[in-house]
C-alpha cells in the first residue's frame, strides 16, 4: 500500500517547505550570530586597544623618569671626571689626603648608584614585556 502520486507530491512539497523553513530560520540564525560577533569583536578591540593606550603612557612616562635620572647621572660624571682628573693631577702633593679618599667613596658610591638604576630600568623591562606578551596572549584567546 504506497502513496498515490498524489499523495507523493504533496509530500515532496511539505518536505521542500521544511527544508526551506528551516534554512531561512538557520540563515536568519548565522546573520545574527555574526551580528553578534562582529560586535564583540568591536568590543574586544577598543578594550585591547585602551590597555595599549594605557601602557603607551605608562611606558613613555618611564621613558621620560629615565631620562632625567640618566640627565643627572651625566651631570654627576662630568663632575666626577672633573673630580679625577684634579685628583691624578694634585694626588702627590695634596696635604689634605683625607679628603681625597673621601672623593673617592663618593665616585664609587656614584657608580653603584648607576648600576642600580640600570637594573631597575632592566627590570622595569623586562616587566613590560611580560604584561604586552600577557596582552598579545589574550588577544589570541579572543
Amino acid at each position: 500500500m504506497g502513496l498515490t502520486a498524489e499523495e507523493k507530491t504533496e509530500f515532496k512539497e511539505f518536505i521542500t517547505a521544511a527544508v526551506t523553513a528551516v534554512e531561512e530560520k538557520t540563515s536568519l540564525q548565522i546573520k545574527n550570530i555574526e551580528e553578534k560577533t562582529l560586535l564583540q569583536l568591536k568590543n574586544i578591540e577598543e578594550k585591547t586597544t585602551n590597555q595599549f593606550n594605557i601602557i603607551d603612557y605608562k611606558l613613555d612616562a618611564i621613558e621620560k623618569q629615565t631620562t632625567q635620572t640618566n640627565g643627572r647621572l651625566v651631570t654627576a660624571e662630568e663632575k666626577l671626571r672633573k673630580l679625577e682628573k684634579s685628583e691624578n693631577e694634585h694626588l702627590l702633593m695634596c696635604p689634605q689626603a683625607e679628603r681625597v679618599r673621601k672623593l673617592e667613596d663618593q665616585a664609587l658610591s656614584n657608580k653603584v648608584i648607576k648600576g642600580f638604576i640600570v637594573k631597575t630600568v632592566i627590570i622595569t623591562s623586562a616587566v613590560m614585556s611580560i604584561i604586552l606578551g600577557i596582552f598579545t596572549m589574550i588577544n589570541l584567546v579572543l
